[in-house]
């Protein structure tokens, strides 16, 4: 779920036609992310999320696109981002980032009851 310019492929390629170019567009996103070009990233996540893809990419999409808008300051775009995503309850790493990044955003909102609460839950699943 973290932030790669090697997407894995094969999970990529088994998405319906047009996974090429999902694939590449992933690959575009991580890499603005990794040359701090946020909001390069922010759209370029947008074009993959907005293309229906399965549930393991729609997910690593929105978190990707959730830190990202948690460094340029929109903490409540973050938040929307975050609470769209679907992890199963077995998904442990993944949901205890998901927390982590909750409690991140409700933290730059001023929400800090909410954010403790957050970084409970994460804490828990580490």
């Amino acid at each position: 779920m973290g932030l790669r310019g090697d997407v894995s492929l094969p999970v990529l390629m088994a998405q319906r036609r047009g996974s090429e170019s999902l694939a590449e567009t992933m690959k575009k996103a991580a890499a603005s992310f990794g040359q701090s070009d946020y909001t390069a990233a922010i759209a370029l996540w947008t074009q993959v999320i907005t293309s229906n893809p399965g549930i393991r990419i729609m997910n690593e999409a929105l978190v990707n696109r959730a830190k990202a808008y948690l460094i340029v300051g929109q903490p409540l775009l973050a938040l929307s981002d975050l609470e769209a995503s679907r992890y199963q309850p077995d998904e442990t790493k993944a949901l205890a980032e998901l927390w982590l990044l909750q409690g991140s955003a409700l933290l730059q909102n001023k929400q800090y009851t909410q954010a403790i609460a957050a970084f409970a839950k994460a804490e828990k699943l580490q």
